[in-house]
């Protein structure tokens, strides 16, 4: 992904200038603006596309965590009914499947203000800012997946010491 932003970037700069400027050809202004016109609609089709490809990513990745996030509960529901103490672990998965849930909220709200940054007339400010959102997402994600990590490490010191205490009960 980094490295298709900043090539993006540089393909919008590029779109300032008209492909008739670019090879020092003169034209008619009408036939210049209307090559210009068609580069910019080139580019809107080819940004749209690429970013209907991210949103695809990032919904399948928010997805992915909340199955983790649901097995996670599963797991944490089971050594609760075998008498384990799982408030921390719980407080745990409550706050991470909040941060799923506002994840899931931020790419929808991404693909929904994508058409109107993609209508501006400042191309290089329109994507600074589409590019700062997506990374602001893709920082929530990481974030989720940390904090999942780091319940499902709980619940599995809370399921070793709940199978430890079986086997001294068995023996």
């Amino acid at each position: 992904m980094k490295a298709l932003l900043p090539a993006l970037a540089i393909f919008l700069v590029l779109g300032l200038t008209s492909p008739a400027a670019a090879k020092g050809q003169t034209s008619t202004p009408s036939a210049s603006s209307e090559a210009r016109q068609k580069v910019v609609e080139n580019r809107k089709n080819s940004l749209t596309s690429f970013m209907q490809r991210k949103i695809k990513v990032l919904n399948a990745h928010v997805n992915r965590l909340e199955k983790i996030s649901d097995r996670v509960q599963s797991k944490i529901d089971t050594l609760k009914e075998k008498g384990a103490d799982t408030t921390k672990a719980q407080a745990q998965l409550d706050t991470t499947k909040s941060k799923i849930i506002q994840a899931r909220a931020d790419v929808l709200k991404l693909e929904n203000e994508f058409p109107q940054i993609i209508s501006s007339n400042e191309p290089k400010v329109a994507f600074q800012i589409l590019k700062t959102r997506m990374q602001a997402v893709k920082r929530e994600l990481v974030d989720i997946r940390t904090n999942l990590s780091s319940s499902l490490g709980l619940v599995k010191g809370l399921s070793e010491s709940t199978e430890g205490e079986k086997d001294k009960d068995g023996e």
